[in-house]
């Protein structure tokens, strides 16, 4: 007969081990639902010589359409700046993701892209990695998540009035733009 101690060591034992399960179980489920597609896949070793790292600088890469949204334009550190420039008027989201608030943010903004593209509206829609992009988060000073931004003309103006909702970011947008 096992003495009451060993019973006791064993059964936490066990309920150690069933924790532990459950924790890793939670852990891979995150990543199937939240982690980035290309990170599921082994990428090639890129190829390194000063020829396609001067090619690579020249000229930017294109952009990439969102797969879950084709109408939403993810840009990066390569493309932004060239992008936003050609592309005017467009709104862009800053997000992180880990970040709560942009993925709760997220279906509404496939929405906003959506709506506008059903409205023929000029105002395109794009997002970008404020935190895979660093380099261009830190360049427009970016400092929370989501960052809702509009490129219009000459100017830009951040959506932080209030809730982020198709209607109340398109009476922003159209308030600033129309002086109203």
């Amino acid at each position: 007969l096992m003495s009451e101690v060993e019973k006791r060591s064993k059964n936490n034992l066990i309920s150690k081990m069933k924790y532990n399960l459950l924790l890793l179980s939670l852990l891979l489920t995150f990543c199937l639902i939240f982690c980035d597609e290309e990170a599921k896949t082994p990428e090639a070793e890129p190829e390194t010589n000063e020829e396609t790292e001067e090619a690579n600088e020249e000229e930017p890469e294109e952009p990439e359409i969102d797969l879950k949204n084709p109408n939403i334009i993810t840009l990066d550190n390569s493309n932004f700046t060239e992008f936003i420039e050609k592309n005017k008027p467009i709104v862009v989201l800053f997000y992180a993701p880990w970040c709560g608030h942009c993925q709760a943010f997220a279906p509404e903004y496939s929405k906003l892209a959506d709506k506008l593209v059903e409205e023929k509206s000029t105002l395109k829609v794009a997002k970008i990695d404020a935190i895979a992009n660093e380099d261009t988060g830190k360049a427009q000073k970016i400092m929370g998540f989501p960052t809702i931004r509009f490129f219009y003309e000459n100017t830009t103006f951040d959506y932080n009035h209030g809730d982020r909702t198709i209607e109340a970011i398109l009476k922003y947008y159209n308030k600033k733009v129309n002086g109203g």
